[in-house]
Parts: structure tokens; sequence; C-alpha cells
């Protein structure tokens, strides 16, 4: 049979959206952040199929040929309007993640059923739509209700999700008015295309032409909004790093007034932050603030919980940083991506003008965290000195890595996190800096021994005693100094204090080492152990 001029214009429709899937299938090649050029792609992709299944419905031979066209032609609606939805929403999030995930599985389902399920569709010819002015006649099989009810909810979501994106994007389609003709085209022959399905309009299916023009205006506002975006992640990129920035020498004539803007706002922020005050956060002990040694009360951060278990998370990764989307996930769980980046960026903001530096705080590929160059820490400085210890001793430096030593010791004022024990992946940088203080304490103890520094001695060993009162390498240390000491009696008198506690914790007896010193204290004879 030969191909009628309404054919064509459908098979035309169809190599405009193949080569349309194509580019957008490239640009997403490029840019693999622009996931929806992706989801658009499979947007034109499966209205492509849909519409060439529907061509095939057109002057079939028998009902029993059209019935598998009109089983894949519906089948392609329920994707159709899943790919709709997931393009809107990887533009702009419009829907609940959960929604979405929810909303795909039902679509996926729906065409399986209408693929698979042999009732699903009847044998029976529901009715032919004869339109002897174009030499068409389109076919179309009966259904079961179930299916129709099915197949019009998916319609409704369709035009449900129409709407959405017209009261979303209101202020925008008045600046695209090509954008705005397309929307409205397009949900108007939707609505012609049900009257015809309903035979209350004499002339076929047009909804394909509408949709190409859709799918240009689209287009055309995916290019304009793109720049826009460019524009703004400029301004935003200037904002975090202004020593970075540089405008762009080939900026077009419409560019310059929001240049102006960029170049307003980074002389505002280099006037007043030239030399940015620097920032040290205390984590051991209690969280403590200080801005160029003055400290800031900490009641300007722990009265907003948010903020502070933000400070919380970046100190824990103080390090590598946080990906966005694991704040998000963990400060606003549930919530929109929309809503839950207001959000951190107004944390943000707060906490930098808390700081007073704007580039304390910083974004960098996606990861949010502490400049090591503005901002401090009393566990980094500590860990700094207790591995430039290290290094000393394993060069045989014994005076410097005392010097490093006791330079990190400055530092500990309390375990890390202490005044939030059981956050999150805080344990496991508390014990090593316990454990790592305790080889401070050893350490220290016994170049205090050696050189015969009884108070050095007294003093390591009682600072040794107040971070674990049961090491009993502790208490041999302080016993040992005592005694040169003339404090024979207030030796004994611990001990028996430290038997009695060792007995009631644990369950056990001193270790025979510290009984042997202990016969000898009270003998009068104390040596190295």
């Amino acid at each position: 049979m030969n191909i009628t001029p309404y054919q064509t214009s459908c098979y035309l429709v169809e190599a405009v959206l193949a080569y349309r899937t194509l580019h957008h299938l490239f640009l997403f090649y490029k840019n693999r952040k622009q996931v929806y050029r992706l989801h658009f792609a499979f947007l034109q992709i499966s209205y492509g199929f849909y519409l060439l299944f529907f061509t095939k419905t057109i002057n079939a031979h028998n009902a029993q040929e059209a019935l598998i066209w009109e089983r894949l032609e519906n089948s392609l609606t329920p994707i159709f309007g899943m790919s709709l939805v997931l393009f809107v929403n990887s533009y702009r999030r419009i829907f609940s993640k959960d929604f979405v995930s929810l909303y795909t599985l039902l679509n996926i389902l729906l065409s399986a059923v209408i693929l698979i399920d042999p009732n699903s569709y009847h044998i029976g010819l529901a009715h032919e739509k004869k339109f002897p002015t174009l030499g068409i006649v389109i076919y179309e099989t009966d259904q079961p209700l179930l299916v129709q009810y099915f197949y019009l909810s998916g319609i409704l979501m369709i035009i449900w999700t129409l709407f959405k994106v017209i009261t979303q994007f209101v202020r925008n389609l008045f600046r695209n008015l090509f954008f705005l003709f397309g929307l409205i085209l397009f949900c108007t022959n939707i609505f012609v295309d049900i009257l015809v399905a309903m035979d209350m309009v004499p002339f076929p299916y047009t909804s394909h032409f509408s949709f190409l023009i859709l799918m240009f205006s689209v287009d055309s506002f995916l290019t304009l909004n793109q720049s826009g975006r460019e524009l703004r992640e400029e301004l935003k990129h200037a904002l975090v790093f202004p020593e970075e920035f540089v405008l762009n020498s080939h900026a077009t004539v419409s560019d310059i007034e929001f240049e102006k803007d960029v170049d307003l706002t980074y002389s505002r922020i280099t006037a007043s932050q030239k030399e940015p005050d620097p920032i040290f956060i205390r984590a051991l002990g209690n969280l403590e603030f200080e801005k160029g040694g003055v400290r800031i009360p900490r009641t300007e951060i722990s009265s907003k919980k948010k903020m502070l278990k933000l400070i919380k998370i970046l100190l824990i990764r103080f390090e590598t940083g946080v990906h966005r989307e694991e704040i998000l996930e963990l400060l606003w769980p549930g919530m929109t991506d929309k809503n839950a980046l207001n959000g951190l960026y107004a944390l943000c903001f707060r906490l930098r003008r808390i700081f007073e530096n704007p580039e304390a705080l910083i974004f960098s590929e996606d990861r949010l965290f502490f400049r090591q160059d503005f901002v401090q820490t009393d566990f980094q400085m500590f860990e700094k000195y207790y591995d430039c210890g290290t290094t000393a001793l394993r060069r045989g430096d014994t005076e410097q890595a005392i010097q490093e030593f006791r330079s990190a010791r400055e530092f500990y004022r309390g375990d890390f996190f202490e005044f939030d024990l059981y956050f999150p992946e805080s344990e496991i940088r508390r014990e090593y800096i316990r454990n790592s203080l305790i080889e401070i304490f050893r350490f220290l103890c016994e170049q205090d021994e050696q050189r015969k520094e009884m108070e050095g001695l007294l003093e390591d060993s009682a600072s040794w005693i107040r971070l674990d009162n049961l090491d009993e390498r502790a208490w041999r240390f302080h016993f040992e100094a005592l005694l040169p000491l003339d404090r024979k009696n207030e030796a004994l008198r611990k001990y028996e204090e430290f038997r009695k506690s060792l007995k009631k914790e644990l369950g056990v007896d001193p270790e025979p080492e510290t009984l042997a010193l202990i016969e000898r204290i009270r003998s009068g004879s104390v040596g190295k152990i």
C-alpha cells in the first residue's frame, strides 16, 4: 500500500526526533553533569517509537495486525510519562526521589503488563477511524476497562507534570515566548487528541506536530538557561575563590551588566577581607572557636543546631571534606534537593559571616571543607607535632623529639569530641590521639627517669594518670618520682588507693613489677625497674 502524506509527516517527525536525540546524547557525553539532556534524549526516543508504532496501525491489513502495533504503541505511553518526569526532575527538582522511583517502577510494570499479559487486549476490533480525504484508516483495538483506566491515569499524569512545569517555570515562561507557545500548543493538542479518541471531532491525531514544536522550544529554553547557569556558577566561584576569579575576555554585550555585578561583589569581598584573621577550632575537650586569638562566643553557633552539626561533620572529615549530597542527606533527610541546597547555602553564608572570612569555608568538586590555610584545629596541630617527634626519634634526635612531643601535649585539653562522644566516626580519631598521647607520656617519663629529673617525672606521670588512672606503667613512674622527693608515705597511700580502684574496676591485683616496686619503696631502696 502506498504511503499517504499523513504517514509521511509522521515519518519526517520521527527522523527529526532521531537527529535531535543523537544531538542531546552527544552533549551529555561532553558534559556528564547535564543528566537532564540524557533524560531529554530518552523522552524523544520514547515518543519517536510511540509515533512509529502508531503509524503502523494506519491502513493495517486487519485487526490482528493492528493489535500488535497497538500493544507496542500503548506500552510506550507509560515510558513516555516516566521519561517526562525524569527529565523535568533532573533539570529542576519538583517531585521527591521516592515519588520518582515509585512512579518509574509502576510505569515499567504497566508497560510490561500491556506487552506480556494476554488478557490486556482483545482480538476484536473496537472501531475504525476513517478519513477518506487523507486516505487513511486508523485501527484501534478493544481493551479491558482496567487497562483503559491505567492508560487514562498515565495521560493525566503527563498533563499534571506539564502543569507543574508551567507553575514552576512561570517566571521564565514569559522570558521565552517560544517555550510558552510550545507548551500551550502541545497541551491543547493533547486535549484535542482525547476528543479524537472519543470520536467527537472529524480529523486525525495531530499531536506529533505540536510535540516537535515543543521539543524545539524546550531546546531553545535549555540553551538560553545554560548560559545563565554558567554565569551564576562563575559568580559563585568568584565568591568562593576571589583570588582566582578572572572575567572572560570574550564576553558578549548581554553579559556586561552581569559582569559589572561580579566586579562589584568581588571588590567588596577583597576590600573587606584583604588580611582575614586566622580561625582556630578546639575539638579536644570543649568545642571552642577563636578568631585572631579572640574567642568567638559559642552561643553564636551552638544555638543553631544545623550549623553546629555541619561544623561537627566538617571537623570529622577535616582533611577530605564532605560531599554535598552526603551533607544534604545528613542535615535534611527526605527534603527536596532545592530546599536542602538553599538551607546548606544559608548555613555556609552564616558561618562565613561569623568567621568574617568568605574563604574559610569552600566548595571544591562538590565537596565542602574548611580551608586549612585559614582554619586550624587543635587535633590537627597535635598530630602534626606528634608526627614531627616520631620523625625526630627515628633520626636519633632525642632533644628534638622531646621538644615536639611537649608541644603536642600542650594542645591536648581532653578527648577528641568530648562534647559529643557518640558522634559518628569520632571514635577512630579519639582512640588514635589517646594512644598517641600515652606514647608521648611513656617516652617523656623514660627520659625524665634517665636524666634523674624527678620533678618532671612526677608531673608527666601525673598527667598520664589523669588520662588513664588504671595504667600501671604510669603509676610505677609516679611512685618512683615520689620517694626521692621525700614523699614515701604519699606513694604508699596512693598505691593503696590505686590497688582498691584496680580491684573494683577490673577485678585484678597489681602486676608483679608494681608489687616489687612497692616493697622496695617500703624498704627505702628504689632502683630502675
